[in-house]
């Protein structure tokens, strides 16, 4: 298995922090019943309310590459210019395990 680690980071648009949390917990509902995504996690910023950070571990690039193209996220990236003050900042990576069992990767 070729494990693919997605990270993006999210900022909204000043008074849109409440509406961008609503709209990102709506759009990883969908996220975690796809094939091949084995983690989906959304996490907030310590010191900025309006900043989200999404952390997601696929089974393969394949699955991934789906679902870039799903209709949940199209959808959710054309509603986005109303909340977001950008375009999500996406990377991918490849996992590396190493150390501790079970600590050493996501």
């Amino acid at each position: 298995m070729n494990i693919v680690i997605a990270t993006a980071t999210v900022k909204a648009k000043p008074g849109k922090e409440s509406e961008t949390e609503k709209e990102l917990r709506a759009l990883l509902q969908e996220t975690h019943k796809e094939s091949g995504c084995l983690r989906c996690a959304l996490h907030r910023s310590a010191d900025n309310p309006g900043s989200f950070l999404i952390v997601a571990k696929w089974s393969s690039m394949e699955t991934i590459n789906h679902h870039f193209q799903s209709a949940h996220l199209a959808r959710f990236m054309k509603k986005s210019t109303e909340f977001l003050a950008n375009p999500p900042d996406t990377k991918l990576y490849q996992s590396m395990p190493e150390g501790t069992s079970g600590k050493g990767e996501l």
